[in-house]
């Protein structure tokens, strides 16, 4: 399941599977069974897990369903923007990147305005609380964003630290290949490829502390096992196998 989110602040292709929510929830379903079953005084009994790849999703739709029932909204994309929160975003850098800042209490956005050398916004009446300032969210932004792209974002982290204002980059793919903590907690591997030799592949979570969590291959090559499957599951004999492979049948 995949779907493209724009907005006028931020473009970004966002990618949910579908099939990974459903198995995580499969597994939980698995593990919430077997624990009715066994626990002291459990009634033994088996059960039939019925999960769809469409629910497992709506389910973590957070707040979306109730919002309309009560409200009549409709959520909308807003692309790293908080629809109660401002400012809550991302904000474009000089060299190209983007930054999160979450400055939205009032003594978060005071220090936010010193450090763009505007205090005046925190008394500014369209920005004086945080109501304000979600209403007011598009203008806002755009004076963020306005200071903040005349910065590079090794400065601008650096900045926005010593001032006390919750912020990170956003990560891309080389970002998280570089991460110290990631590597530290093994969450990038360099695992063995047969292909390409070495590939980075992302660590085990939940990780079992005290127990190791190795990731012993990167998976099978295409047609790996078909000559396995052809012949203990569909009962096919070497010699017509043989003959599937020359007509190409079969690779």
């Amino acid at each position: 399941m995949r779907q493209a989110i724009t907005t006028d602040r931020l473009s970004v292709s966002v990618s949910a599977s579908a099939t990974r929510s459903q198995a995580f929830t499969r597994a939980f379903g698995v593990m919430a069974a077997l624990w009715a079953r066994d626990k002291p005084g459990g009634d033994g009994a088996g059960r039939t897990l019925d999960v769809a790849l469409t629910e497992s999703v709506f389910s973590m739709m957070e707040a979306m369903l109730p919002e309309y029932g009560a409200l009549g909204r409709v959520k909308r994309p807003t692309g790293g923007a908080i629809a109660t929160a401002a400012p809550s975003n991302a904000y474009p850098t000089a060299d190209g990147d983007w930054v999160l800042i979450a400055a939205n209490s009032d003594p978060l956005f005071a220090k936010l305005a010193a450090l763009m050398h505007q205090p005046e916004l925190a008394t500014d009446a369209r920005f004086i609380d945080n109501r304000a300032r979600v209403a007011n969210a598009v203008d806002l932004d755009t004076l963020i964003s306005d200071w903040s792209q005349q910065t590079g974002a090794p400065e601008l982290l650096a900045r926005l630290e010593a001032a006390d204002v919750p912020a990170c980059k956003v990560y891309t793919a080389a970002d998280c290949a570089a991460d110290e903590q990631f590597r530290f907690r093994g969450m990038v591997r360099e695992v063995a490829d047969p292909l390409f030799g070495s590939v980075l592949h992302t660590g085990i979570v939940p990780r079992v502390v005290g127990t190791a969590a190795d990731i012993r291959w990167p998976g099978p090559s295409i047609g790996a096992h078909t000559d396995q499957v052809l012949t203990d599951v569909a009962g096919l004999s070497a010699d017509r196998i043989a003959t599937l492979r020359e007509r190409g049948v079969v690779a």
